[in-house]
C-alpha cells in the first residue's frame, strides 16, 4: 500500500493521500469516513461490503462498490440520499455458506482490473465534477462471454440503511446536501 501511495504522490504532487494499514471496523469507520472525499470498496468479504455501505450512508460519503468472483464482476456508485445504496439492493447479508468466498471461487485478475478501473473513473469524475456518475444502476461484467449489463436501480423506501435519509437535491448554488463545507457539489445520473 505504501509503495502505491508513494508512486501516486510522486506523479501527482497536489494529491492528498492517507493510507491506513488496518482492517475496517465499525469503530474506526467513524474516524475514517467523515474525512474521505470518495470511498472505493476494494474488499473481498461480504461483511466488509455491508460495513462500508452502512458507514458511507451514515456519514453521507459517496462511494463505489465492487464485487468480483471468478470471471464475474459488478460495480455501482452510491451517493447517499440521492441514489440507491447497497442495502437497497441487498437488505441483509447472505448466510455465510450461501455464496463462495473469493478464496474458494477464485478471482480473475483481469476482471478485477476492469471493475477497478470503472471504480477509479467514478472517483475521478466525482472529485473533478466531470461527466456523469453511474448512480442508480448496477453494472455487471461477464468476462467469459464479454457481456456487460446495466440494471436500473432506485432507492428502496424500506431500505434498512438509507430510507430515513431525506432526498438530497440541488440548491440554487449548484451544490448538493452531500457537500462537505467549502466544496462544490456533484450530481450523478439519478
Amino acid at each position: 500500500m505504501s509503495s502505491a501511495a508513494a508512486a501516486l504522490q510522486g506523479r501527482f504532487a497536489a494529491l492528498q493521500l492517507e493510507t491506513h494499514a488496518e482492517a475496517l471496523t465499525a469503530t474506526n469507520a467513524a474516524d475514517l469516513f467523515p474525512a474521505a472525499d470518495f470511498i472505493i470498496d476494494a474488499t473481498d468479504g461480504v461483511a466488509a461490503k455491508f460495513l462500508i455501505n452502512d458507514a458511507a450512508v451514515r456519514w453521507r460519503r459517496p462511494y463505489a462498490h465492487a464485487g468480483i468472483l471468478g470471471f464475474l464482476g459488478q460495480t455501482m456508485t452510491v451517493l447517499p440520499g440521492r441514489s440507491a445504496c447497497y442495502r437497497c439492493l441487498f437488505p441483509v447479508p447472505p448466510a455465510a455458506d450461501e455464496i463462495p468466498t473469493c478464496q474458494e471461487a477464485g478471482v480473475v485478475g483481469a476482471v478485477a482490473g476492469v471493475i477497478g478501473s470503472l471504480q477509479a473513473a467514478e472517483a475521478i469524475k466525482y472529485v473533478t465534477r466531470s461527466g456523469e456518475l453511474s448512480t442508480d444502476r448496477l453494472i455487471t461484467y461477464d468476462g467469459l462471454s464479454d457481456r456487460w449489463r446495466r440494471v436500473q436501480l432506485a432507492r428502496n423506501p424500506r431500505c434498512p440503511t438509507c430510507a430515513h435519509l431525506p432526498a438530497a437535491g440541488r440548491n440554487g448554488h449548484g451544490t448538493t446536501s452531500l457537500d462537505a463545507p467549502g466544496t462544490a457539489g456533484y450530481r450523478g445520473n439519478s
